[in-house]
């Protein structure tokens, strides 16, 4: 009889946690969309411009906190006569990530990506809230959402 009692009550008990539970329909989200950018000098022209860079795109390397990052895509763009940086910043649960940006060894520019954490009840997904380049706020170009970002040289 007590060997029944406790099969009914854990026959119970499962049932009652398998009404509480829902059944998630997709528990991956889309990821977020890439961060895309490209490089200027402060008179609009482009750093790594197809016909005559003044840095060449493939020298220019990411580090991430302070860590090897290797999510970096380069596209060359012919409407805009330069090279698209494209990446997929590791989001953690903080609000904000550092993308360090190597022109060489002495040279170095952050970028600061934004984001808010939505976590819902089946997934946790992430959406970007603010850019800043080297502490300046940048706005995504409307249209295409490119970051247009405008390097300070010394001259």
């Amino acid at each position: 009889m007590k060997a029944n009692n406790v099969l009914v009550l854990l026959l119970l008990s499962l049932l009652a946690l398998a009404q509480g539970c829902k059944q998630c329909t997709s528990v991956q989200p889309d990821p977020p969309a890439p961060v895309v950018f490209y490089f200027v000098d402060q008179q609009g022209q482009s750093l790594t411009s197809l016909q005559n860079p003044i840095l060449h795109p493939d020298s220019i390397r990411f580090t991430l906190e302070h860590e090897p990052f290797d999510y970096l895509f380069k596209t060359p763009d012919e409407s805009l006569n330069t090279v698209l940086y494209e990446t997929y910043p590791v989001l953690y649960t903080k609000s904000t990530v550092n993308l360090l940006i190597h022109y060489s060894k002495e040279d170095t520019d952050t970028l600061t990506v934004g984001y808010k954490v939505n976590k819902q009840e089946c997934y946790t997904d992430f959406t970007y809230t603010s850019y800043r380049f080297n502490g300046e706020e940048v706005r995504p170009i409307p249209g295409s959402g490119y970051l247009k970002l405008v390097k300070h040289t010394g001259s």
